[in-house]
């Protein structure tokens, strides 16, 4: 069929040049296809501009997807494999002798040695929630005033947010009111005892501006209270007038750091349920772990043999090199549905203020000497749900070996099932093979 379209082709160009020309992006596509370019050119023109050689055996499969390609200039004659520069088959891995990858290679032979094997978890900064106060503010209103920000230390009783609240001018009028009763049930006591006593009044007179009294006390009493409750001095309450006291001062519950303080001048503030802002007392800090479940045996024995109260050593990026510790608070009674892991608190002293909430935290629980075959931990890979290591068979030659990981102990980890001591471990950059 191409070579009567060829011919076709020929017959319907004016002019030698425009088929030339037609013809290259024909043979481009043939060329595409597999197709031998000189079975249908026709013979006037047959040899006098375009010669195609049979294009040449594609890559075995295991070669797609290498790290380095071959490139198009070394693509061999005809009959030729092309090779990779790396490629796999079976468990086998195999780098020419050209692969620029052999030279970034490194390998350590395999080696029984005894360790001091620890567990290792991941932890974050947390404030101690026994020293965290949350503020609310116990009126709805409009907040006129900010006093302090995030990050600022203050001390208790401190201004935070000042409030212009129509509830308390009411809470304000009530305590007035029941003064004012109070006053006024004072004096009719008085009086009726003074004319009871000079025969002028009768003995239930005085039993009912006794019970007035006690009820005008109970009502005063009450509306004091509110006062304090809301943060409001009721001495100064009573001395103002409805235009000199209109303001709510919420004032820091403890000393400590303000976290969060999440309001600003002229917001209106709907709810007397809305958070206001989060101040922390920082001394003292908590790491929370979270222990996966098929490492709790270990945590449990250890701890255990250790006895209470039980200390554990903490890394964080921002000090490289410095170790903080810490006493383990608690170990959590509860294995989560969602993460299978067991809540760990470990109390951390942080006098300085450098340990701040939201820094991650590596945990190392130290753990008896192990015995073993180890490995560098760089040496370990995780690929398709297996854990692989890579051996070195001959130069340019690696077989990939599934294996069992013990404990880790350091940078190395302990290899319980196949590996046998004294094989050349590749320790870096298998993440690169195929």
């Amino acid at each position: 069929m191409l070579g009567v379209g060829a011919q076709s082709l020929f017959l319907m160009t004016p002019d030698l040049k425009t088929f030339r020309r037609l013809t290259v992006r024909f043979a481009a596509v043939c060329l595409l296809l597999n197709v031998n370019v000189a079975c249908w050119q026709p013979a006037s023109v047959r040899g006098s501009f375009v010669t195609a050689a049979p294009i040449a055996a594609a890559p075995p499969a295991a070669a797609v997807g290498a790290d380095f390609p071959v490139s198009a200039s070394s693509a061999s004659s005809a009959g030729e494999r092309s090779p990779a520069s790396v490629w796999r088959e079976g468990e086998r891995v195999y780098l020419a002798e050209n692969s620029p990858l052999r030279a970034r290679l490194r390998f350590e032979a395999a080696r029984e040695e005894v360790r001091p094997a620890s567990l290792r978890f991941v932890g974050q900064i947390v404030p101690d929630p026994q020293r965290l106060a949350r503020v609310y503010a116990p009126f709805a209103g409009k907040v006129v005033a900010v006093h302090a920000g995030a990050g600022r230390a203050v001390e208790a009783g401190e201004p935070l947010v000042t409030l212009h609240s129509p509830e308390l001018v009411a809470v304000w009028g009530e305590f007035r009111k029941a003064r004012t009763a109070l006053n006024l049930a004072e004096r009719n006591w008085a009086r009726q005892r003074d004319l009871f006593a000079h025969r002028a009044a009768a003995q239930r007179d005085l039993e009912e501006a006794q019970a007035d009294l006690d009820d005008a006390r109970s009502e005063f009493e009450a509306a004091r209270e509110r006062l304090v409750l809301w943060g409001v001095d009721p001495d100064s309450a009573a001395t103002s007038s409805p235009r000199e006291y209109p303001h709510l001062v919420v004032r820091a519950p403890q000393s400590g750091r303000v976290l969060e303080l999440a309001v600003a001048v002229g917001e209106v503030l709907q709810d007397e349920a809305e958070e206001l802002g989060t101040i922390a007392d920082l001394s003292v800090v908590w790491l929370s772990v979270e222990v996966p479940e098929h490492e709790l045996r270990r945590v449990l024995a250890q701890m255990g043999r250790a006895g209470a109260p039980y200390t554990v050593a903490a890394h964080v990026a921002a000090y490289p090199g410095e170790t903080f510790r810490g006493e383990v608070l608690s170990l959590g009674e509860l294995v989560s549905e969602e993460t299978r892991t067991v809540s760990l608190r470990v109390a951390l002293p942080n006098p300085d203020g450098r340990l701040k909430p939201g820094m991650f935290a590596t945990v190392e629980i130290a753990g008896e000497p192990q015995r073993g075959l180890s490995v560098p931990a760089s040496a370990v890979v995780q690929r398709g749900g297996q854990t692989l290591v890579y051996e070195k068979l001959a130069e340019g030659v690696l077989a990939a070996r599934p294996v069992t990981l013990g404990v880790e102990a350091g940078e190395r980890f302990f290899i319980t099932g196949g590996l046998k001591a004294g094989a050349q471990i590749l320790t870096q950059n298998g993440v690169l093979l195929p």
